[in-house]
Parts: structure tokens; C-alpha cells; sequence
């Protein structure tokens, strides 16, 4: 016959019936009645059982011809289908009799069985339907299938046109889904291009720093100009990288509109959000952070339990991880402190009692947690421990050496010091903060921090025992001062003296009367070693500055925060521009409790800067700049950003300036 569109069907009326009329057939039995010259058992048979065996509806094999109707060819039709998703008739006996007994006797193993025996093998006849990666039969056809071939006929659908109207529905969405995987392959191309216009980028922008940074800044635009140009081509990269970011993103949604349940869809949008949450999390933007779990969880929601990168995604949103932890003596009991909100910064909180055997990969979820260590004859020790999503904290130093947290004895660690046990820390990566370095994992060794800065009170001790040596020379060049008028002099002192020829405080040329116990300032670099020098030699300790990594291990503690208490900021938290009314002075060093860090530092964010030992760099890479320390710290007359605890400060050595002074380091 000639179809709507002038195809040829074939089709075979052999055993047609017109429904309606009862046919009387000879009453032989089943083998003559089913037997013909042909031996296949998918040959037509002709008698009271009349078709071919595998494909028979139940009530057609038992020969009940007056239930024969059109729910008897929808049986058939669901058995061909069958065959087609699963690779194999419904029934297979070993002849036709054998077959038709199957039949009767109930229906044929389910197709879901089938397809997981199937997907178990590594070739199969249909490996290519059912044995794909995330591949999966869909489910309307293997319901269709199901209900096509009921064993009960007011079960099927009720005519050849109901089952077509299941078939069309699946095709026309195959048909979205073939469009959509289209678009999705689409984006993988685009995505390679972006990621080589971003790479190519800041390969130019780093040739254009490189070049620039070594011509003088008043040379003109002749010797930059070609550098400029890198530089600008480097940046029309990224922009162009981020356009094609845009319109992958786009395309992926669009995707979606036509095959809304597409997995691969949601699989490339679910990848892009798992890449912006991780990096909002290293940024710590609350904002972003929230926005992309919300999208990523949306996404994974979409897939199958069992597929991988749903696992995955739950995995990573659960950031359950662990800790290990050994110390030098044994005994030392743990306790477990969790940091959690308060207000705008983070507290400890006492969550458990950990035992006294260490710790072997003690469970933990992500987060910031302080473990304090006590031990009968030793200082106690706090040990801060950052949990990143699924991470094993085991105190492995940079060569994968397990390092025991080191118990001091009582003695070792004075009134006013704190103890910083050896670590990794997360070091810089604030792009909030000046000079900040970016982000990096470092291990520190131990070392101890006094607890404040350095006083004028102890200032003063240490230049009257210039002194009373009879270093006098010295202890006048190493006395605070204003600013000189020209290079080359000494400014005025800030000290005065007594009667008895001692230096003493005074007014300053603003009239400030400075206290004894606010931190020394307006000496330079080089007063600040000679003071480490002395307190060395007074104390038999070897006292010096920090480097600037001590430094921001002392204030951060591990977990990457941005300031001493936390991520949030007050004014009334530190000392600096907006915490007090009045005119605009340092404060006495035990002010402003809340500036403490998690070692037990104060006075870090706010009230004065720290010289430390360190060279400037711009990053890690980059050569040192001999002529300039790195100072870090907030002060009394700076703005919250100075208090940051990544921000770093250049200044030249010889500066002695009114918000800089320095506290003392040593090692163990």
C-alpha cells in the first residue's frame, strides 16, 4: 500500500479478522492446531490458535477467539516494542509449543530486569541503546510498554491510536532533547575558547607588568607606549573571554527551554556554579557564596541519584571533613571549640571533649574550630584548625612530615607572650586590602608573640639603660622624633628630660601629653632592631621583628579571615579613625579587648602598626624592593581597610613616623 507521503508499507493480512464475527475453528489439539510446514517458532500458525507465539496476547495463545479485539493487536504492538528496547522477543521457548506455554502461563520477564542485566555486560546486541554512560531506556516507553502488554485486556489502551499518541509524545521530546545536546556541545567548544582567550590574557598582562616594571615611571609614552599596547590587548582578551562566559551561560538556559529535564544541561550549568561557589568561598562573599549553592543544589536536583556529578555536588555541599593531631608528650587532654557568629565577628565555642590519645582522622564538618590543649606542667596551647570542604587536617608540613604540636613547659612562655604553634595558614588573597599578597597556603613554624606592642614605658627603660652604659650617642639617635625639616637632621625629640639628665615623657608640639603605656611611635626601623638587640642581650632570649608572614599568622590564625575577630567590622572593635569622640590619639595597649586574635595577640587591628623584618614585595614572585620593610597592622588615625589583616604597608627604614611602631618575636 501507498502511504500519506507515497511510502511503501508492507503489510501481511494473513490471519486478518474482522471483529464482530465469530469464527468456528476445528477443535484438534494444540499440536495440530499451531503446526505448519514451517519450523521457526515465529512462524504464522493457522487453527484455533492462530499468530505468531512470542507475540501472542494471552487470550489469543489460550484460543479464546471470542475476546479477540483491538486490545489483542495493542499486546502485539507492546511486544514489538519490547523486542526493540530490549534486544529479544518477549517469550523464547524451545518450540513453538514451548513458547505458547510461556504464554499462558504469565507474563514475560520485566524489560527493567532485562536492561540491568544487560548494562552489567560489556557487549550486548543493544550496547549502544542501554549501556552508555548515563544513558538510561526512557521511562514513558518502558511504561508504554508495561501497559501495552497488561495481562489483562481492559488494562491496555483502548486502540492503536492511544499508543501512537504515548510514541509521538516521546519522539517529539527525543527531538527536543537532540536539539538541546546540540546547543550543550555547542558550549564545549565556546568554553576551550574562553579558557584560552582568559590564559593567552594574563600571559600578555604579565609580559606588559614585566616590561613596565622595569622602565622609570617618568619615562614618556614612547618606551611604554609599546607595553601599553600589550597591556591592551591582554585586557580585550579577558573582556572577550567573559563575553563568551556570557553566552555559554545563555545557551545553556536556552538549552533547558527546549529539553528542561536535559541532564547534560544541567550538568554544564551545575559545573559553572561549582566553580563560582568555590571561588566565592576563597573571596569569602557571603552574597556570592549563598547565590551559587542556591543554582548548583537547583541543578544537581535535576539528576538521577546515582549519577556522578549529583554525588559529587552533595558530597562538596556537605564539606565534611577531619582532623588529625599528635603531640610531643603524651596525655595532653583535647578540647574542641567551634568558632560561630556573634554579632559581627566569631567566638569559641566548647563543643566536646576530645580524650587524651590524639586525634587520627576525628570527624569534622567544614568550618573554623580551635582545639585547646592541656597538659599538667605544660602552658596550655590553642591550636586553631580550618576545615575546608572535605579536607583532612593532619598537620603534614610542607615536605608531608606529620608535625607534633609542641606542649611548652611551664616557664617557657612568658606573662605576656603567646604561643603560635607551627601551621599551615591561609596568607593573603584579599582583594579589599592594599599590597595584599594573593591567595596562598604557607606552614610556619612555632615562634612566640608578645601579647602588645611595644609601650613607651618600655621604651624608656631601654633608653635610659643606653644610658647608664654610657651609650649616650646612641640613645639619642634612637629616641622618637618629629619629622626633620631637612634630610640629613634629626627632628626634634618627642622625650624630654629630667632634672637628673633622664628621659622622661613630655608634651609634644601639638601640646599631646603622651602616657606610658601607649605604644611607642616615630621610630624607625633601625631603633626597633637596636631595641631587640638590647631586650636579647638584658634578657639572654633572643628577641627580634617578625616576618611578615609571623605577623599575619599571629593575627589571622588559620581559617583566612579578614580581620582579627572575624569577617565583619565595627568601629568599636579596635582602635582606629571612627571608635571614640575627640581628637584623634593612640590609646593604652590593653584597650579594645575584642582587637585579640585567636593566639591571644592584641592590638593587631587598630592602635599601631607593626614594623616587621620582611622586604617589600608586590607578590610572591616578585623581587624584593631592599630599599623598603613591610609594616603591617592597622592604626589610631586609619579606616576600616587598613585593619585588615592582609593589608601591607611599605615604608623606608629610616622612617619614624606618628601611627608605626613594632612589638617583639622569638623562637622557642
Amino acid at each position: 500500500m501507498l502511504g500519506k507521503f507515497g511510502e511503501v508499507l508492507v503489510l501481511d493480512w494473513g490471519i486478518a479478522k474482522v471483529l464482530g464475527k465469530l469464527e468456528h475453528l476445528s477443535q484438534g489439539s494444540d499440536e495440530e492446531q499451531v503446526v505448519s510446514g514451517r519450523d521457526s517458532m515465529f512462524a504464522t500458525r493457522v487453527g484455533q490458535v492462530a499468530g505468531t507465539p512470542a507475540y501472542m496476547a494471552p487470550e489469543q495463545a489460550l484460543g479464546q477467539i471470542d475476546k479477540l479485539n483491538a486490545q489483542t493487536d495493542i499486546y502485539a504492538l507492546g511486544a514489538i516494542l519490547y523486542e526493540i528496547l530490549s534486544g529479544q522477543p518477549p517469550f523464547i521457548g524451545s518450540s513453538p509449543i514451548d513458547t505458547l506455554e510461556q504464554v499462558r502461563s504469565g507474563p514475560p520477564q520485566t524489560l527493567r530486569k532485562i536492561l540491568i542485566s544487560l548494562n552489567g555486560k560489556k557487549q550486548t546486541s543493544i550496547e549502544t541503546l542501554v549501556s552508555r554512560p548515563r544513558f538510561q531506556v526512557p521511562e514513558a516507553l518502558l511504561d508504554a510498554c508495561e501497559i501495552a502488554m497488561s495481562r489483562e485486556q481492559s488494562d491496555r489502551y483502548k486502540n492503536a491510536e492511544a499508543l501512537a499518541g504515548v510514541l509521538r509524545a516521546w519522539l517529539e521530546g527525543a527531538k527536543k532533547r537532540e536539539s538541546a545536546l546540540a546547543i550543550v556541545t555547542e558550549t564545549e567548544a565556546l568554553t576551550n575558547r574562553s579558557q584560552l582567550l582568559r590564559t593567552e590574557g594574563e600571559q600578555l598582562l604579565q609580559l606588559a607588568t614585566e616590561g613596565l616594571k622595569g622602565i622609570p615611571k617618568w619615562a614618556d609614552e614612547s618606551i611604554k607606549g609599546p607595553y601599553w599596547e600589550t597591556e591592551r590587548q591582554g585586557l580585550a582578551k579577558q573582556r572577550e573571554s567573559r563575553r563568551i562566559e556570557l553566552d555559554i551561560e545563555h545557551r545553556l538556559q536556552s538549552a533547558l527551554s527546549h529539553k528542561s529535564d536535559l541532564e547534560e544541561g544541567h550538568e554544564a550549568l551545575g559545573q559553572r556554579y561549582l566553580t563560582a561557589h568555590q571561588k566565592a568561598e576563597i573571596e569569602r562573599d557571603v552574597d556570592a557564596i549563598d547565590y551559587n549553592e542556591i543554582q548548583l543544589r537547583h541543578h544537581a536536583s535535576f539528576l538521577p541519584q546515582d549519577n556522578a556529578f549529583n554525588q559529587h555536588v552533595f558530597h562538596y555541599l556537605k564539606g565534611t571533613g577531619a582532623v588529625s593531631l599528635m603531640t610531643n608528650v603524651e596525655g595532653v587532654d583535647i578540647f574542641l571549640e567551634e568558632y560561630v557568629p556573634h554579632h559581627r565577628r566569631l567566638i569559641p565555642k566548647r563543643i566536646a571533649y576530645l580524650g587524651n590519645q590524639g586525634l587520627e582522622a576525628y570527624p569534622l564538618e567544614m568550618g573554623s574550630y580551635r582545639l585547646i590543649l592541656k597538659k599538667e606542667g605544660h602552658h596550655d596551647v590553642i591550636y586553631p584548625v580550618h576545615i575546608d570542604r572535605g579536607a583532612h587536617w593532619d598537620g603534614r608540613d610542607q615536605k608531608g612530615v606529620q608535625r607534633p604540636v609542641y606542649m611548652p613547659i611551664l616557664g617557657e612562655i612568658g606573662e605576656n607572650e603567646c604561643f603560635v604553634p607551627g601551621s599551615w595558614f591561609w596568607c593573603g588573597g584579599d582583594n579589599k586590602a592594599n599590597h595584599s599578597y594573593s591567595r596562598r597556603r604557607m606552614w610556619v613554624d612555632d615562634f612566640v608573640s608578645a601579647r602588645f606592642p611595644v609601650t613607651n614605658r618600655d621604651y624608656l627603660v631601654f633608653l635610659n639603660s643606653l644610658l647608664d652604659q654610657g651609650r649616650e650617642e646612641e640613645a639619642l639617635q634612637c629616641v622618637p622624633r618629629e619629622r626633620a625639616g631637612q634630610a640629613g637632621e634629626l627632628g626634634a625629640m618627642v622625650y624630654g628630660w629630667s632634672a637628673d639628665g633622664r628621659f622622661i615623657l613630655t608634651a609634644d608640639a601639638e601640646g599631646d601629653m603622651w602616657e606610658l603605656d601607649w605604644p611607642v611611635m616615630m621610630v624607625n626601623w633601625n631603633c626597633a632592631e637596636a631595641y631587640c638587640h638590647w631586650k636579647s642581650k638584658k634578657t639572654g632570649v633572643n628577641h627580634r621583628l617578625p616576618t611578615e608572614f609571623e605577623w599575619e599568622k599571629s593575627a589571622r590564625g588559620v581559617d583566612g579571615r579578614w580581620y582579627v575577630w572575624g569577617d565583619g567590622f565595627d568601629p568599636s572593635y579596635c582602635h582606629m579613625k571612627n571608635s571614640h569622640h575627640g581628637r584623634l590619639l593612640p590609646a593604652v595597649v590593653n584597650s579594645y579587648p575584642i582587637d585579640e586574635s585567636v593566639y591571644g595577640v592584641r592590638g593587631l587591628a587598630g592602635n599601631m602598626l607593626d614594623w616587621t623584618s620582611s622586604f617589600y614585595r608586590a607578590d610572591w614572585d616578585e623581587e624584593e624592593d631592599r630599599s623598603h620593610k613591610v609594616c603591617r597592622g592597622g592604626a589610631w588615625g586609619y579606616i576600616a581597610m587598613l585593619s585588615r589583616c592582609p593589608y601591607r604597608h611599605e615604608r623606608v627604614p629610616s622612617d619614624g613616623i606618628y601611627d608605626l611602631g613594632f612589638r617583639l618575636f622569638r623562637n622557642l
